[in-house]
């Protein structure tokens, strides 16, 4: 630290000896007389000359003695006050003009504290003869003379105080310090003392603390200021006023009238986070996320939200054991859109009808449960075309519990009185913008009209799968005490011990009101008290007799009072600290309930492995609710070891892609949602094969497929459906019907228009004429995908009714929507499931073959192949043996078979289908009918598994062209920048 600042009135320097004047000679200097020093030090007066001779001798001497020093130490100085020269005595040197020792010595630093150390106990000295008259004490004329000293002692008390004195960013650790900015108070460890200590010495010093470079504040800014200023002396002056009169006891409130059939804006963040969500907005959640998670890029928000794509930490393996063996796994799901309705129970049914929901569930016994609220309804919702319908989404609807009132009474003049249902519609925010519209414009044409309401930031929610979800959510969700009542709280307790959700009845649902969770937290293991024979029977019947209760979740002054009753975090610390230690703070009747809504939705992992269910919970909440549900669920000690995890997008694909489930939008191209996700993929997978050098890349160029044809078919990390479909629809601008332009039937289009679908031309932008010509598929969903497959075929002359009447299509509209589909099944696209059936790892964007259907040589290959590929798997896959039976054979015989096995495996004798060289090549472009979405090595199956989308004309083709029934479903998938293919299976999901 520096040493302080010397005195700047005097010109001698602090610490620096003075010589006295009345002994100016050498040896006067070297001894000096009693009389000669300080009289009140010496307790005598000064001796003065007896006569003028005397004096004039005196005055001569100390002139020869000025003249001498001035030739020894050069030109004469400025003179001090008091008659001295300060820089005049050279052993009295200050310490900067002291002659020291070099630097560069190990004493180098201690002789610089010494000369320090030495400087601040050092005081300045001179004489005061002046100060005598008469051998009297004038008092004024020796304070005036002693001026200098005194200051020079109270200087040399302040630096001799501050002289080994540290700063308070100087008593911390060395790790700890912060020397970039150690001026800032706000950097300092935390600690009252320290930081009052570090704020009185930049107030002392006067430190700078950067505060005057601040900018010249904004016209808004003063503006709000001013504003600020003037409500607050209107406030003062108006509080000074008498107040006339008396208030009511209860002053009613108006309801808070929500905006029907318009989008609402995001919540207002807080001023210090405002600008960093100018361009997105942040999960509830998003301060948990942000410092274990790595986040979407800050410029480039996924679906206008700032989403967590992975945790910091290695959790791929972790996942999957999470939620297939033990544990459970988490995702804030706050970013999925919700969309209210409300209106006549006629007009809603007739708008779900208009999305392409099945009749079934909306009129028939099938959907009973669902229309008076018990389970929720998942299916596609399709928007409404000239002639057809385009898929939209997949979307969960969620009606509203009919009052016992209004269900009881069947009169005209009871119904008119409850008249109105609620019914609430949950997409993904990738196509919420396309459901929205397709709603409103539905919502016009009711008569009587339905009033939709944008509640994606009113409604949050958390998803939770794996065998502890269970035990966790009862763990955070505590049923309120004035729910304690409420039949379904009593149901929800009973739950304790289920460990997969699968168990409940298909997608069934669950409403009840629960209290702050922050209330009883740290969280504590549920230990299971339930009988498994009543746990048997609670499952079996669920809540088909249970009263019904309107959901408070459906109210919207219910969810906002719940919200305003929420305390605050250090009111609640507050009722802790008076609690007893280890206890939870007792409830008050003010204590918020919270409303909430669960629900299961199970996905089967395979279409003949429906007993293998994984299911998941699924919890509404108000929106400012959900962190306060999300830490009491991280923080949940499962009783099987360990807390539940978190998981980001990739987490989510990761889980649909084990079982083997397509993951909305990126496995669903022909869809608008699809379209944009897929294109964000290629260019994603461009940029990073870009990045390598040209020596560490795949060239497509001068790739071999072995068939004849060099060159990879499109580009290598896109996805190109013009090489796939077997039509183009042209955009023309001069009529609004789409021309169609038609492709040779293998398939075959230029290079331009192969490129055109996903990626940009790297060889400069696209042309409009090229740009023109771009496909156009659309998804066909699985139900109607069947049915076009399937053998007989439906022509537009004598459609087949029979058929018509699926599923996932209403009666009603079945018959247009399959001739439509009909004539534009050469552009459909549908999602299909890869199994390997030997070894390899699919990729994404990897090719999808068909077996070769003009080349019979080279289908004869492949199909001996498919023979010895199949044979092979049966011998691997045998049953055990049974120690306890006699092995069939001798002994020697089996001995030798096992020897020439395993020289067979050691030469690789039977390793046909691993080895490159020995596969066939690969089909011709003609053959190509799709490529893989999601692919790559699955952990539950221990194979290579793929989702892929194909082309549905294609496909139709190739089950209806082959006799060999096994060999329908065979196809063919090669990497992009490779030449081998694999053999798999695929099947419609």
């Amino acid at each position: 630290m520096a040493s302080p600042q010397k005195p700047g009135n005097p010109p001698q320097k602090a610490g620096q000896k003075r010589k006295s004047d009345a002994a100016d000679s050498s040896s006067a200097a070297k001894k000096p007389k009693p009389n000669q020093h300080d009289p009140v030090r010496s307790g005598r007066t000064v001796d003065q000359p007896k006569n003028k001779q005397q004096q004039q001798q005196q005055q001569q001497k100390q002139a020869s003695h000025q003249k001498q020093n001035q030739k020894q130490n050069g030109p004469p100085q400025k003179q001090h006050p008091s008659g001295q020269n300060p820089r005049s005595n050279p052993q009295h040197l200050s310490s900067k003009n002291r002659p020291t020792k070099s630097s560069n010595g190990p004493s180098s630093a201690r002789n610089r504290r010494t000369t320090a150390r030495l400087d601040a106990r050092t005081l300045a000295t001179q004489t005061t003869s002046k100060a005598f008259t008469s051998g009297a004490l004038d008092v004024a004329s020796f304070v005036k003379a002693r001026e200098f000293e005194i200051r020079a002692l109270q200087e040399g008390l302040q630096r001799h105080k501050k002289a080994r004195m540290e700063r308070a960013f100087q008593s911390v650790p060395r790790e700890m310090r912060r020397r970039a900015g150690a001026w800032d108070v706000r950097r300092l460890p935390k600690g009252r003392a320290r930081r009052e200590k570090a704020r009185r010495e930049v107030r002392e010093d006067n430190t700078p603390t950067g505060r005057e470079r601040r900018g010249k504040v904004s016209r808004e800014a003063r503006l709000r200021g001013e504003t600020v200023r003037r409500l607050r002396a209107l406030g003062a002056k108006r509080k000074g006023e008498k107040v006339v009169g008396v208030l009511p006891e209860k002053v009613e409130t108006r309801a808070a009238k929500a905006r029907k059939n318009r989008l609402k804006d995001p919540p207002v963040p807080k001023a210090r986070f405002r600008k960093r969500q100018i361009n997105k907005t942040w999960l509830p959640t998003h301060m948990y996320h942000a410092k274990r998670a790595h986040m979407s890029p800050a410029l480039e928000p996924i679906w206008r939200f700032a989403l967590p794509l992975t945790p910091t930490a290695k959790s791929y393996r972790p996942t999957h054991r999470a939620v297939s063996e033990r544990g459970a796994i988490a995702w804030d799901v706050s970013y999925t859109s919700t969309v209210g309705l409300e209106g006549v129970e006629k007009s809603l049914l007739n708008l779900l009808r208009g999305l392409g929901i099945e009749e079934t569930a909306l009129t028939g016994n099938k959907g009973r449960l669902w229309r008076i609220g018990r389970r929720v309804w998942q299916g596609w919702a399709f928007a409404r075309d000239t002639k057809s319908q385009d898929a939209i989404a997949c979307v969960t609807a969620i009606w509203q519990e009919q009052d016992q009132r209004n269900a009881s009474d069947d009169t005209p003049e009871k119904r008119r009185a409850y008249p109105r249902r609620k019914l609430l519609l949950r997409v993904h925010p990738s196509a919420f913008h396309q459901l929205w519209e397709e709603v409103i414009r539905l919502c016009k044409v009711q008569k009587p009209e339905v009033k939709a309401e944008d509640l994606r930031f009113e409604i949050g929610s958390i998803e939770i799968t794996g065998p502890g979800s269970t035990e966790a959510l009862q763990g955070a969700l505590w049923p309120s005490s004035t729910a304690d009542k409420d039949p379904s709280a009593a149901l929800w307790k009973s739950l304790c011990g289920l460990d997969n959700p699968g168990s409940l009845p298909a997608n069934a649902s669950l409403a009840f009101k629960i209290s702050d969770p922050r209330l009883h937290h740290p969280p504590r293991t549920i230990e299971s008290s339930t009988d498994l024979t009543t746990l048997l029977s609670t499952l079996a019947t669920f809540n088909d007799n249970l009263p019904a209760c309107p959901q408070a979740l459906f109210d919207s002054r219910t969810c906002r009072a719940s919200i305003t009753a929420m305390q605050s975090q250090k009111a609640i610390n507050r009722r802790f600290s008076t609690s007893d230690p280890g206890t939870y703070p007792p409830s008050l009747p003010t204590d918020p309930s919270i409303p909430a809504l669960l629900y299961s939705s199970s996905v089967a992992t395979s279409a003949h492995a429906l007993s293998q269910k994984l299911a998941s919970w699924s919890v509404l909440l108000p929106w400012k609710a959900v962190p306060a549900v999300w830490q009491s669920l991280m923080y949940y000690p499962l009783s099987s070891g360990g807390q539940v995890r978190f998981g980001g997008q990739k987490e989510q694909r990761q889980l649909a892609f084990e079982r083997c489930v397509p993951w909305f939008p990126g496995d669903y191209p022909g869809t608008q949602a699809g379209d944009l996700w897929v294109n964000r993929e290629t260019e994603g997978r461009k940029k990073e094969w870009e990045a390598k050098p040209p020596s560490r890349r795949v060239n497509f160029d001068v790739l071999e497929l072995g068939n004849g044809e060099i060159g990879e078919r499109g580009h290598g990390w896109a996805v190109d459906w013009a090489l796939v479909l077997k039509r183009e629809v042209v955009a023309s601008e001069i009529g609004s019907e789409p021309v169609r332009r038609e492709v040779d039937k293998a398939g075959k289009v230029s290079a331009s228009e192969g490129a055109g679908m996903v990626a940009d031309d790297a060889a400069g932008p696209e042309k409009p004429a090229q740009a023109a010509q771009k496909t156009k598929p659309w998804h066909c969903t699985t139900s109607l995908a069947r049915k076009l497959l399937k053998a007989k075929q439906v022509t537009a002359e004598q459609p087949d009714v029979e058929m018509a009447n699926g599923t996932d299509i209403p009666t009603t509209q079945a018959e247009p929507m399959l001739l439509a589909a009909e004539q534009a099944v050469d552009h459909a696209l549908t999602t299909v499931r890869l199994v390997y059936l030997g070894r390899g790892t699919p990729d994404p964007a990897a090719r999808i073959y068909r077996l070769p259907s003009n080349d019979v040589a080279l289908r004869e290959k492949w199909v001996r192949l498919v023979d010895e590929t199949t044979s092979k798997r049966k011998k691997e896959h045998k049953a055990p043996p049974n120690r306890l039976l006699p092995k069939p054979g001798s002994d020697l015989g089996e001995h030798n078979l096992d020897l020439k096995k395993l020289a067979r495996d050691l030469v690789g004798l039977d390793s046909v289908e691993d080895g490159s060289s020995q596969h066939p090549p690969v089909p011709k472009q003609e053959d190509l009918i799709g490529f893989v979405t999601s692919g790559g090595f699955n952990l539950r199956e221990g194979k290579g598994t793929a989702i892929g989308s194909v082309g549905l004309g294609k496909l139709r083709d190739t089950v209806m062209g082959e006799f060999v029934e096994k060999l329908k479903s065979v196809c063919i998938v090669r990497n992009a920048g490779e030449v081998v293919g694999r053999l798999a299976r695929w099947e419609l999901i």
